[in-house]
């Protein structure tokens, strides 16, 4: 089909043709008995409108939900056979996530001229961005679809398939929760590689090299994937997901942020929102991405390599390794192809084996190592008392013990001190001189006091047996 060079029709004449569908559509029985979906405007059926194209929803005299997408600009002159070429693939290597469609050459009569139209299957949902605005109280289901994002774009990838505009506004919510693509004309596959590139996408959404260059390949939408996988994370992870959500046309990221971390290597705060998230996996795409902004676009990676990249548990680094025949140090522990007893420190002047940290002393504070508070203030570290290689902690600062005593069995006492037996001796007949001065002079607190003396000096000689 040559597609015609004339003025294609308004969208005004298309909503004034289709009021009366069977003069509208005399040559498709199934359009022509149908009912268009009606819209909030009286007398007006429902409809969208696009750059090239305007859609209208109806019900076909079969039964099934169509949209029909009328073109108010020239579409492609190939568009036609390409379309012809993607059924084609598509029969042979069916992709779910795209919606059904079918080109038709003379489908709606407009001012007694034929033009062609897109009929494509209806899905019940909501584009991304409205359902994202709308479940922002729910972040789970968020978090859900970005799953199943993840999902789509492999699913893509393992079969070669790219659809070359991905966007908010191309992915379908369905009511099923799952994710439909719709507006293939972008779709690069097998068979539509040997047409030229239709479109290069949202600027919101692609690499900056495929603005400036024609890349054209089943890798075109790594990039796009990548953007919005991150974007459905960070807004159900944020602490207020409004905030992150952007007023323009794109989730999060503008075109403008785009551009300036490719020039620039800037962060403004779009970026400073990913960069910056409580999820850790969040943080790390956000960076893999940015990065990516300055890559080739050939060297982007897949989507489910990045997020297997940063979902990868962190490995602590192997121990330093011994050459052979190398002597080794002598204040090592354990011994050589010996492991530790469970529980057990070295030796008093042995380092602890590599990667195993020293028992805590009782009752330290402010030790070396001790866990902190998030205030910065140390903790109290647990009992302990095992003695670790000297020289590898420093000083330890502990609670004072009593003195051991001596034994010299389990019940054994202590032996007798003469030099306090000999003061209680002395102390006694001090005490008794006073009682006497007390009584011949008449001085009865003498007499007290003497009294007192005694009885100290006798508890002295009972402590020294």
């Amino acid at each position: 089909m040559t597609v015609r060079e004339e003025v294609w029709p308004t969208a005004g004449a298309y909503l004034s043709a289709v009021r009366g569908l069977r003069t509208a559509f005399p040559g498709r029985p199934d359009l022509a008995g149908g009912v268009l979906r009606d819209s909030k405007v009286p007398g007006f059926p429902w409809s969208a409108s696009g750059a090239n194209a305007i859609v209208f929803s109806l019900t076909t005299a079969n039964g099934h939900r169509v949209a029909a997408r009328c073109f108010t600009r020239r579409p492609p002159s190939d568009v036609d056979e390409r379309y012809r070429a993607l059924g084609g693939f598509l029969r042979s290597n069916p992709c779910p996530e795209f919606a059904g469609f079918e080109w038709i050459d003379s489908a709606i009569v407009v001012d007694t001229k034929w033009w062609p139209i897109l009929q494509m299957e209806w899905i019940d949902g909501d584009p991304l961005k409205p359902f994202v605005r709308n479940h922002l109280e729910r972040r789970s289901e968020i978090e859900q679809l970005s799953a199943t994002w993840r999902e789509v774009a492999a699913g893509l990838e393992g079969r070669q398939v790219a659809h070359g505009d991905l966007q908010h506004g191309n992915v379908i919510v369905s009511s099923s929760s799952s994710l439909r693509l719709v507006d293939l004309d972008g779709v690069w596959c097998h068979s539509t590689a040997p047409y030229a590139i239709a479109e290069v996408g949202l600027p919101a959404y692609q690499h900056p090299e495929r603005v400036r260059r024609d890349s054209w390949d089943h890798r075109i939408d790594r990039f796009s994937a990548i953007v919005i996988y991150v974007s459905l994370r960070a807004i159900a992870s944020a602490r207020r997901p409004i905030d992150i959500l952007s007023p323009g046309d794109s989730l999060v990221l503008s075109a403008d942020d785009i551009k300036a971390a490719a020039e620039q290597n800037a962060r403004d705060e779009a970026w400073e929102f990913l960069l910056r998230s409580p999820d850790r996996e969040v943080c790390l795409m956000a960076n893999e991405l940015h990065a990516a902004c300055r890559r080739q676009l050939d060297d982007v990676p897949s989507l489910d390599d990045v997020v297997r990249q940063v979902s990868r548990p962190e490995t602590p680094p192997p121990p330093p390794q011994v050459a052979q025949g190398a002597s080794r140090a002598l204040n090592t522990w354990p011994p050589p192809g010996q492991a530790p007893p469970p529980g057990q420190a070295p030796p008093p002047g042995q380092a602890p084996p590599p990667g195993q940290a020293p028992p805590p002393v009782d009752n330290v504070w402010n030790a070396p190592g001790a866990p902190t508070r998030q205030d910065g203030k140390r903790v109290k570290a647990e009992a302990s008392h095992q003695q670790w290689g000297a020289g590898t902690e420093g000083p330890r600062r502990t609670r004072p013990q009593p003195a051991p005593q001596s034994w010299s069995g389990s019940n054994a006492p202590r032996q007798p001190t003469t030099a306090t037996a000999v003061i209680g001796v002395l102390a006694i007949l001090a005490g008794i001189i006073l009682i006497i001065a007390g009584v011949t002079g008449s001085g009865g607190g003498l007499a007290v006091l003497g009294g007192c003396v005694v009885v100290g000096g006798l508890a002295l000689i009972k402590a020294a047996r």
